[in-house]
C-alpha cells in the first residue's frame, strides 16, 4: 500500500509505502561497516542512536506494552518531515496500524497491515532491501555503497536515514506538531529488543517542499 501525502502547502508530492515482515525477515540497520544488525538485537538499537545523533535526524523509540490499546511512539511540536515508523514484533497472528496525526488534527492518516504471522513487524515509509550477511556479493543494501547492483538476494529491509528517503520523495510533511501511534489486535511480544517500536524524522523542511 502506498499513500500520496503532499505538503499542505501544495508542494513535495510525497508518498509513504507500507510493508509487512515475517520473523525471518525483520528490520535491518548497519550497525558496523560488515554487519547487519536486525531490530530484535541491541546493536540495531545503539545504531539508531549513534546515526541520528551524528546525521541530523530524530528517532524515537517505545517499549511497547503488551496490550492492545492505542499506544503512543511520539507526540512533538515543530515542523519537519516523518519518514519511517515500524510496529513492535507481534505475539501471534494479528494486524497492526500506524497512525499519523498533523498539525492537530483529530483525524490521522492511517496505515494497516495485512495479516502478520508471530513475530511479524508493520513499517510505513522508506526501506532499502538488504541481505542479513552484509557482503557485497550480496548487496547489503540496494542502491548503498555496496550494491552488486541486483536486489536478487534480499532478505530483509534496512532501515533508512531521512535526507536519503526524501531525495526519493517518500515522508509526510507537517507543519506544527506530529504525533506517531500504533496498535496492534495482538499484544505485542514481550521480548526485550522485539518488543519495540520506532518513529523516524526530521524536525526541519528542506526546501523544495513547501
Amino acid at each position: 500500500m502506498t499513500i500520496e501525502v503532499g505538503g499542505s502547502g501544495g508542494g513535495g508530492g510525497l508518498i509513504m509505502p507500507s510493508y509487512s515482515t515475517t520473523l525471518t525477515n525483520r528490520i535491518s540497520i548497519m550497525s558496523a561497516p560488515s554487519a547487519l544488525s536486525t531490530s530484535t538485537v541491541a546493536a540495531f538499537w545503539t545504531a539508531i542512536d549513534l546515526s541520528h545523533t551524528h546525521e541530523g535526524y530524530e528517532a524515537v523509540k517505545l517499549i511497547a506494552a503488551a496490550d492492545t490499546t492505542e499506544q503512543t511512539i511520539v507526540d512533538t511540536a515543530g515542523a519537519g518531515v516523518l519518514t519511517s515508523a515500524f510496529s513492535p514484533e507481534l505475539s501471534g497472528a494479528g494486524t497492526a496500524t500506524i497512525r499519523v496525526y498533523i498539525d492537530s488534527s483529530a483525524t490521522p492518516i492511517t496505515f494497516l497491515s495485512e495479516t502478520l504471522t508471530t513475530g511479524g513487524q508493520f513499517c510505513v515509509g522508506g526501506f532499502l532491501g538488504a541481505n542479513g550477511t552484509a557482503t557485497a556479493a550480496n548487496s547489503s543494501g540496494i542502491g548503498s555503497s555496496v550494491d552488486a547492483g541486483f536486489g536478487i538476494n534480499g532478505n530483509t529491509l534496512m532501515l533508512t536515514p531521512p535526507q536519503v528517503l526524501l531525495s526519493q520523495n517518500i515522508g509526510i510533511l507537517f507543519q506544527t506538531n506530529l504525533k506517531v501511534t500504533v496498535q496492534c489486535s495482538v499484544n505485542p511480544t514481550g521480548t526485550t529488543n522485539a518488543e519495540n517500536c520506532v518513529a523516524c524524522y526530521l524536525l526541519t523542511i528542506p526546501e523544495g517542499l513547501l
